[in-house]
């Protein structure tokens, strides 16, 4: 790979990809909104093109044809309410259309989607007599459109798709997603923390590994194939919460069960991660322990 696009190239997961790809030599073409002060504009391999997800097509640059991977990671409303805008999540189906059709325009061979573990749950959880299902819902169901969807249109205009579970935390995550919030609420001294029971499995991966999977299944990832970043050791939730604990030698209870669980169990089949070994030669590099470390020193900098 010696060239290589990636939309949403300032967000969490796209930074970090960014500079992944710099480390292995890789000219970066950043497509970005609004700030970019995370990401190293005075590099010599990486070329910043400002862009908006609805008009992509509108982008007129001298690389057609000499783009090896596009890495497809833009989306809105990933997190928080906008999850459950349904408007929303149809116009990003509707944009990682547009991304693959303009990828197919200017040459590229190999395109790579973001997805997310909540395309599994709506998979075991929507289509089930009587089920009333969770707002959230809209969000998985708008990222299993967007993967089925491209998946199809790419076999059908010959560009190589490819397609990846994300569940990765870091330095540069949202301090309020799961980990980060757990981490605060810690640091801070909160007594009492509840919880669930939170018995559901999960497979938490390092944002630097996270951004290496990326890499290496732009590299050498099969076509058509959809691939679980994982340590390949998943476990369930409150493991990671007690680790957490222990980590950061928290004084607080964890109250699991205080809440009920609403959400899908999904089997731990689900997060097998060998494929991405095999295929990639894929492995963790940083440890739980280390990445809840980094985590913390960037959050009490930056947040607490």
């Amino acid at each position: 790979m010696k060239k290589a696009i990636v939309t949403g190239a300032n967000g969490f997961i796209g930074s970090a990809l960014t500079y992944e790809l710099l480390a292995n030599q890789v000219k970066v073409y950043a497509f970005v909104h609004k700030n970019t002060n995370n990401l190293p504009v005075n590099h010599s391999n990486i070329k910043l093109i400002p862009f908006s997800l609805d008009n992509i097509f509108n982008l007129k640059y001298d690389f057609i044809g000499n783009i090896d991977v596009f890495y497809h990671l833009a989306w809105q409303g990933s997190s928080g309410g906008a999850r459950s805008d349904a408007i929303l999540q149809h116009n990003n189906v509707k944009w990682s259309m547009d991304a693959l059709n303009y990828a197919k325009k200017i040459g590229v061979k190999r395109f790579v989607g973001a997805g997310s573990l909540m395309e599994k749950e709506v998979i075991y959880e929507v289509p089930k007599t009587g089920i009333r299902p969770s707002a959230v819902s809209v969000y998985g169901s708008g990222k299993l459109s967007s993967h089925f969807m491209t998946k199809t249109i790419a076999a059908s205009i010959e560009i190589e798709h490819l397609w990846c579970y994300l569940t990765a935390y870091g330095v540069g995550d949202s301090p309020h997603r799961f980990i980060c919030a757990t981490i605060e609420k810690m640091i801070n001294g909160e007594k009492t923390l509840p919880f669930t029971k939170a018995d559901q499995y999960y497979d938490f991966v390092y944002i630097t590994d996270t951004a290496k999977a990326l890499y290496l299944i732009g590299l050498k990832g099969l076509p058509f194939c959809a691939y679980n970043i994982g340590s390949g050791k998943p476990r369930q939730l409150y493991k990671y919460i007690e680790e957490m604990k222990n980590i950061l030698s928290a004084d607080c209870k964890c109250d699991f069960g205080a809440y009920d669980y609403t959400g899908v169990y999904l089997p731990l089949e689900e997060f097998d991660s060998l494929a991405l070994q095999n295929d990639t030669g894929f492995k963790c590099e940083v440890s739980f322990d280390e990445g809840i470390i980094k985590t913390s020193e960037w959050l009490q900098k930056v947040v607490i």
